[in-house]
């Protein structure tokens, strides 16, 4: 009865809109993940981009790891199970809708390689694998010609909308946005939206999973309800 119990309790329950938690200090997110049983684990700044100082280059969707695209010749490398791209569709947007060829800009500019939508009217998606959701996302906000800020809304798995947040952002990634899920939610995708259509996107990406004891329990969970 207590291996059941224990089991039981780590079922994921249906999705709220109280399932996340959202920080703009990045000290108190890593704080928030740390004490909720996460760990780091990868980091996307996008500084593999071969991209010359002051040159900008336009890379098509979706750009991911290990598919060599515009100035990426190995694609991603920092984050290993994370794809990034454009969406037609404002935020929040109810699903991924990629524009295609040249959807997005790689810029090499005073803060490094940033990556953002390349059409003013389109937004811009975080992506993470199925089977990689992630319990815990930080990145810097970028908003090219916008000003206004951003509009930031978070998925889950079957495209279950956690929650959103408007944050500020600009060209150097002053601004800092840190989600966290709770309840036994995962994240699927982020999706960032300029509020007045700038070209807006995320830099120094970086992803949490769950310390390694914690894993096992989900992972043993997870089995025993596909036999059951």
């Amino acid at each position: 009865m207590r291996q059941f119990g224990l089991l039981l309790a780590l079922a994921v329950p249906a999705a709220t809109l109280a399932d996340i938690a959202f920080y703009t200090s990045q000290t108190d997110f890593e704080t928030a993940a740390t004490n909720a049983g996460y760990v780091f684990f990868e980091l996307e700044d996008y500084e593999e981009a071969d991209l010359p100082p002051g040159s900008a280059m336009g890379v098509d969707d979706p750009l991911c790891p290990g598919a060599p695209n515009g100035p990426f010749p190995n694609g991603l490398e920092g984050v290993s199970d994370m794809c990034v791209q454009s969406n037609t569709y404002s935020g929040p947007a109810p699903e991924p809708n990629p524009r295609g060829p040249q959807a997005l800009l790689a810029f090499s500019g005073s803060s490094g390689v940033t990556v953002v939508s390349n059409y003013f009217v389109d937004s811009h998606d975080l992506i993470f694998n199925d089977g990689a959701e992630k319990p815990a996302v930080g990145f810097n906000t970028l908003d090219f010609l916008g000003g206004s800020g951003v509009l930031v809304s978070v998925y889950g798995p079957g495209e279950v909308l956690l929650g959103s947040t408007n944050v500020g952002a600009d060209e150097v990634g002053t601004y800092f946005l840190g989600i966290v899920a709770t309840n036994g939610q995962l994240i699927h995708r982020i999706n960032i939206d300029s509020v007045i259509d700038g070209a807006e996107g995320a830099d120094n990406i970086q992803t949490w999973i769950p310390e390694p004891a914690s894993a096992v329990l989900l992972a043993a969970a997870a089995v025993w309800f596909r036999r059951r």
